[in-house]
């Protein structure tokens, strides 16, 4: 019995030591790069991180910005078409 809670407690351990999730990691270095206005980063990772999460406004706008600052209007314009 005593081997069964020490292997739900090391079950429980690994568990938690999970990394942060690549959406996590992806929105972390997002906010980077709008803080150091690298918008060629952020159009890069908000790339990668709208597959993730399909549909969501937030990302479909924010990809707007950086293809407008770095002079890519039509682009920017295009996004709000897609999904």
């Amino acid at each position: 019995m005593k081997t069964a809670w020490i292997l739900i407690g090391a079950a429980a351990l690994l568990l938690a030591a999970d990394p942060e999730p690549r959406w996590a990691v992806l929105n972390h270095a997002a906010r980077q790069a709008v803080q150091a206005k690298d918008y060629a980063k952020l159009r890069e990772t908000l790339r990668e991180l709208k597959p993730l999460m399909p549909g969501n406004p937030h990302i479909i706008y924010n990809l707007a910005a950086p293809d407008a600052a770095l002079g890519d209007k039509q682009i920017a314009l295009a996004q709000f078409g897609t999904r």
